[in-house]
């Protein structure tokens, strides 16, 4: 994590990537970038896309569940909010499915009945 995270993220990104939280096996980042796939295609053979759709231009199936590559939970759509309270209970937003999933208890909360944002739904965890 160490060497992906300080030789190939922060080298490329820069001062427009942002740590946001960090654990055991995982991390956060918020990278600022216009066109973000094209930026991740120089790294593409990192990390573990086969959870992308079939038609997005990072997905291969290279590094399907092969250790120490790294792979999206939300996988290729990117979280809108985020709320890391503490090692493994991670909230995240995303704009697919509209639901909020927490590492720890690995369930969902549907936001389009509860209309509610991920700071606002951590009394549900």
């Amino acid at each position: 994590m160490y060497e992906f995270y300080y030789d190939c993220l922060l080298s490329k990104f820069g001062d427009r990537l942002h740590l946001c939280f960090t654990d055991t096996d995982s991390f956060i980042c918020h990278v600022e970038s216009e066109d973000l796939v094209a930026d991740l295609r120089s790294i593409s053979d990192l990390p573990d896309t086969w959870n992308f759709d079939r038609d997005h231009p990072l997905f291969s199936e290279a590094n399907r569940r092969t250790l120490e590559k790294f792979k999206s939970e939300t996988a290729d759509v990117p979280p809108t909010e985020f709320c890391g309270l503490r090692s493994k209970n991670v909230l995240a937003r995303d704009t697919r499915r509209q639901s909020i999933f927490s590492n720890s208890q690995r369930r969902s909360v549907n936001l389009r009945e509860k209309n509610t944002s991920a700071t606002n739904s951590i009394s549900t965890f």
